[in-house]
């Protein structure tokens, strides 16, 4: 290999669902400067069953928008619903999973989707390799010079092939470590991890295969189990005609078992947490018996190193938010690194993957500390004899439902900073998604989703609600001044990609009519004034709201305020 192919803008370790899904985000963005590296498996070799299966709402509307969904679902198991059994195997409704699908309403994908660890990285690969990506499994990060990493242009790696047990050095801007729970890169970076509370003693079992059972309503999705032995058990159904049945491993069975346990031992107490139900084994494709804890790196990047994913957090997977968290990682990251790499987003924006997605790691762990000991069926000391009593199913359920939104992760959302700023208009907050509404091109009648139009790679959108342009022209006349015809000066103010999209409270044969002039961007119609109605804009007096990249607010401002618009995106440049 010469020099210049081994060196690369973004080298990535890891070879599992984060850092493909970081890879092939980056490639989008940086054409072929991202090398997916360091995991000693070889995946075409090794069966990868089992781990992380569930994604939620907000992870499903990241894939859409980067056009993976599709493929996902043809695989997975659509759930729309779960139910919930106390001990006697009688229904609660009053407890269990359900609030999800409430709280998943507003998307317009409101249900969950199913599909695990294997079937979901072998598509993400796919589409990356399809993309020019490179993509080098059973290979090893050893060493790099992290040392002298603030001064010079470039790191350099050394990778062994675990094949062949030959090294390479390869270099990189920036190292991306992605490479999990015990991630090599963060432990050859010597960034510290902050461990939440003592260790501590609980264990869960997950076994996945082909099971059959008498519990009502299995095809639902999920269900949950009261055991007053093998604390708040789980059922999932899965893909390709699977399910998941998981348990607590009380200290009883702990001593019974030891710290861990044979397939035939699972079988065994399987059948014992599913009682009353009754439930039929006929095939185990994976089972594990694992720990839990909670942890939080000291920094997200350091030194061009930056870690994404498991590599930075830890916590149990009683939520299911480990791929989920690993996507909104990704998401928030790439176009922030595209953009500094390629010169149009300054260092304080590419800062804000850390300050952002830390504080949300953090309030994650702060909600699982709390979740895990519950599911087990033990009461934190902070919760004992508080509201719920001392019943661990009744508590689970109340702290469940007051962390819902951020679970589904349509409520996760991200202080002002150089990306979110205060805003003057619409009662959608900076930093909080951009809620996905309906519009209709011109000549339709059939609604076009914002977030269609927003399937772009590392695009920032100007959405310019005119509101009822016979009420509003004065004020689209300082627009038009602020942007130029067709939004043109808005677009040579500055080299950062942008997306313009003009919203009509009206339906018109022709934009021209309605406005006088050309749209900014295209031009769509919202007749129903619904979309304005979600926003909270005045049809009156319209708005312009600026959409991050990852369909955040990144502001929102009067049309008369449209000479902010530039001063925002100068302000994200070098």
């Amino acid at each position: 290999m010469s020099c210049s192919e081994n060196r690369f803008d973004v080298l990535i370790a890891g070879a599992g669902r984060q850092d493909c899904l970081s890879a092939w985000a980056c490639s989008g963005w940086e054409s072929k400067h991202a090398l997916s590296v360091g995991e000693r498996l070889v995946k075409s070799e090794v069966p990868m069953y089992g781990r992380a299966c569930t994604l939620y709402p907000r992870s499903l509307e990241y894939l859409d928008q980067f056009e993976l969904l599709d493929d996902m679902i043809q695989e997975g198991f659509i759930a729309r619903g779960t139910v919930n059994f106390d001990k006697n195997g009688v229904r609660n409704v009053d407890r269990g999973w359900q609030g999800i699908f409430h709280h998943s309403k507003d998307s317009y994908f409101s249900w969950l989707l199913n599909l695990r660890l294997k079937y979901s990285e072998d598509i993400i690969r796919e589409h990356f390799i399809r993309q020019g990506g490179s993509y080098r499994d059973g290979l090893e990060l050893t060493s790099f010079d992290h040392d002298g990493a603030a001064t010079k242009e470039y790191h350099q790696a050394h990778i062994r092939d675990v094949r062949t047990n030959q090294s390479q050095v390869y270099e990189s801007r920036f190292l991306i470590g992605a490479d999990g729970a015990h991630s090599t890169t963060r432990h050859l970076a010597k960034i510290t991890t902050q461990s939440f509370g003592s260790p501590t003693p609980i264990k869960w079992v997950r076994m996945d295969g082909v099971f059959k059972t008498d519990m009502p309503d299995q095809h639902l999705g999920f269900g949950s189990l009261e055991s007053p032995t093998h604390g708040n058990v789980l059922w999932v159904t899965l893909d390709h005609g699977r399910s998941r049945i998981g348990f607590a491993l009380s200290p009883e069975l702990q001593k019974k078992y030891g710290a861990s346990m044979t397939e035939e031992q699972v079988v065994v107490e399987a059948h014992e947490a599913m009682k009353p139900f009754k439930v039929e084994i006929a095939q185990v494709d994976w089972h594990t018996v694992y720990g839990i804890r909670q942890g939080l790196t000291d920094q997200y990047i350091k030194n061009r190193v930056v870690l994404a994913g498991d590599a930075c957090h830890v916590h149990s997977s009683g939520l299911a938010q480990g791929m989920n968290t690993g996507i909104h990682d990704s998401f928030n990251l790439c176009w922030k690194l595209a953009g500094y790499l390629k010169g149009y987003l300054n260092a304080e924006v590419l800062q804000t993957y850390e300050t952002e997605r830390r504080a949300a790691a953090n309030t994650l762990i702060n909600i699982d500390r709390v979740v895990s000991e519950l599911i087990t069926g033990t009461v934190p000391p902070e919760l004992a004899g508080n509201g719920g009593g001392a019943d661990p199913n009744a508590l689970l359920t109340r702290h469940f439902e007051e962390s819902i939104d951020f679970t589904v992760g349509l409520g996760v959302h991200y202080a002002v900073n150089i990306l979110n700023r205060s805003s003057t208009a619409s009662i959608v907050q900076a930093g909080h998604r951009l809620p996905d509404v309906l519009f209709h091109k011109p000549g339709h009648s059939i609604p076009t989703r914002l977030y269609e139009l927003l399937r772009s790679r590392g695009e920032f959108s100007v959405l310019v609600f005119t509101g009822r342009p016979w009420l509003t022209k004065d004020t689209l006349d300082t627009v038009h001044e602020a942007f130029g015809s067709a939004g043109s000066k808005l677009t040579k103010s500055t080299s950062i990609p942008l997306k313009q999209i003009t919203i009509m409270a009206d339906s018109s044969a022709s934009v021209f009519d309605s406005l006088g002039r050309p749209a900014y961007g295209q031009v769509y119609y919202d007749q129903s004034e619904i979309a304005y109605g979600r926003y909270g804009i005045s049809v009156e007096e319209g708005a312009i709201i600026i959409g991050r990249p990852d369909s955040l607010v990144g502001v929102a401002c009067r049309l008369s305020e449209a000479e902010s618009v530039l001063h925002y995106f100068k302000e994200l440049e070098p």
